[in-house]
């Protein structure tokens, strides 16, 4: 697979974890909750459109779209079905882990966001001081 197909796939996945969070997010009782889930999907958002500019991070996305992701979306899908289940004390104790789970995770793909730049332009920069050094080399080589 080449690295252009790669990141084809990684962006459908995107898609299709973005489209699944967001049934959830609209079958969730609870506003807080929607609110918390709402804000997860525009980070997933906002890195799926930084991957499409930047071709670095590839280890960091492969986990997060084969491990991280699928485990989190079966987390807010039991959400979703203990909300129906009626036990109240059940309910309250998710809503609050589920929340403290959200906000661990946008925090997690802001790092990831931030660092898919950052890869590129610290690779950027070793390519010009590379290049740089070869041309003083041949400079000197030359005299």
């Amino acid at each position: 697979m080449t690295d252009e197909q790669a990141k084809e796939a990684r962006m459908d996945k995107a898609a299709s974890f973005i489209a699944e969070f967001e049934k959830c997010r609209l079958e969730l009782r609870d506003e807080a909750l929607q609110e918390a889930l709402g804000m997860t999907i525009a980070r997933l958002r906002e890195l799926r459109d930084v991957q499409y500019l930047f071709d670095s991070g590839e280890k960091e996305l492969v986990r997060l779209y084969d491990m991280y992701l699928p485990a989190l979306l079966k987390i807010v899908q039991e959400a979703v079905r203990m909300e129906t289940a009626g036990n109240y004390r059940a309910i309250v104790d998710m809503r609050t882990r589920l929340k403290k789970t959200l906000a661990t995770f946008r925090e997690t793909l802001k790092h990831i966001t931030d660092i898919l730049p950052q890869d590129e332009i610290d690779q950027a920069n070793a390519e010009a001081k590379a290049r740089k050094a070869k041309e003083e080399l041949e400079k000197n080589s030359r005299q």
